[in-house]
């Protein structure tokens, strides 16, 4: 049998669990209502039926050794393996917890530091970018007053060829009727 919580178990039958104590399965059960009665829990299946898992089988091992004990009643024993399971329960628990909390706050502080990495190489590139910008504007204004440049030379040589050449009409019209007869 199989019990799926957060991994695989395997479960014995009763049977095969007094076999595995050397008990009789009818002092397996009355052991098993003792712990019960302590406050242990053993898997029952949908008729009612106990399974044994490894942990039930330890803490019936460790009852029958402390049933054995002088001056211990069934009872008083099964109080005592329930009280010592629960607690060395909560010790694996308590570790467990600071184990994965240790895990999970290397990972928080590996997760800050790849931050910080990103955020430096972000204030670099936008540094750069910022860099690159000015660079790109200072080159547009340098292209925009040398074509401003070239075109004012461009209107001003376009006007002093108009004027020469309203000063050559001007002198052609001008010129004597004999120079334009005879083209001097």
């Amino acid at each position: 049998m199989t019990n799926d919580t957060n991994n695989t178990q395997i479960l014995r039958t009763a049977g095969e669990t007094a076999t595995l104590l050397k008990i009789k399965e009818s002092t397996l059960r009355k052991y098993c209502i003792e712990l019960e009665n302590a406050g242990h829990k053993f898997y029952k299946s949908a008729r009612g039926h106990r399974a044994y898992a490894n942990d039930d089988i330890t803490i019936l091992q460790r009852f029958i050794t402390t049933k054995n004990a002088p001056n211990m009643t069934l009872q008083r024993s099964a109080e005592a393996v329930v009280k010592a399971h629960t607690s060395e329960n909560v010790r694996v628990d308590v570790t467990e917890d600071q184990s994965l909390q240790k895990r999970h706050n290397n990972d928080i502080t590996e997760l800050k530091k790849t931050v910080e990495k990103q955020n430096e190489l972000l204030q670099a590139l936008m540094k750069k970018m910022d860099q690159q910008q000015e660079y790109i504007d200072k080159r547009l204004g340098e292209r925009n007053d040398a074509v401003t440049q070239s075109l004012r030379e461009v209107q001003e040589t376009k006007q002093l060829i108009a004027a020469a050449k309203q000063a050559e009409e001007e002198s052609k019209q001008k010129r004597g009727f004999f120079a334009r007869l005879f083209g001097k």
